[in-house]
């Protein structure tokens, strides 16, 4: 018994110190739960690269002249001449063509989604099946236009003129038309009154 016993303080300290020992070799290491989620990051990234980058749009070449299936997307040409011009199955979509002068223009299935056609004059067009969806089109000439099919919903023809038009089978949901009023869910040819 040479040695003398230890201040209790010592004594406490040594027993905390085993205690933490034996807990800190006790905790194993979850490989499972490392293993699901590499697993699952793995599955992820080979998921996204089996599926490829988003498709993209090519440029519009806003230059171009007008022809049938021409690509102005995104261009702004307000004044536009093309009177009497094919331009069928062109995408028009996100375009600027105030002002622009169409009369007579053969627009057929051309892609002319949220475009700004506001103060156009569109007169005697053809414009059968073309997606016009959310178009702006105010005070525009749309006289003696034929629109049989043409999805016009959400579009603003504030002020404009239909007078002659052929509106067959038009969509008009939610269309503001000439006089202002909304058109309801489902309007088909015409946009008729609210009761």
């Amino acid at each position: 018994d040479r040695r003398r016993a230890e201040p209790a303080l010592v004594e406490k300290h040594r027993e905390a110190k085993t205690a933490l020992r034996q807990i800190s070799q006790e905790r194993a290491v979850p490989f499972a739960g490392i293993g699901v989620v590499g697993l699952l990051l793995l599955l992820t990234i080979g998921y996204g690269l089996y599926l490829g980058g988003p498709q993209t749009l090519p440029d519009p070449i806003c230059s171009s002249p007008p022809a049938a299936g021409v690509d102005w997307h995104n261009c702004r040409s307000d004044n536009l001449i093309a009177d009497t011009a094919d331009l069928e199955g062109a995408n028009l979509s996100n375009a600027w063509f105030r002002y622009s002068k169409l009369s007579g223009a053969r627009l057929n299935s051309a892609d002319i989604r949220y475009t700004d056609l506001s103060n156009a004059d569109l007169s005697h067009a053809e414009l059968r099946a073309a997606d016009m969806k959310g178009s702006a089109l105010r005070n525009t000439d749309l006289s003696y236009t034929d629109l049989t099919g043409v999805d016009l919903r959400y579009a603003d023809l504030t002020g404009a003129n239909l007078g002659g038009s052929v509106l067959t089978g038009a969509r008009l949901d939610h269309a503001i038309w000439p006089d202002g009023r909304k058109c309801p869910e489902g309007s088909l040819g015409n946009c008729p009154e609210r009761r």
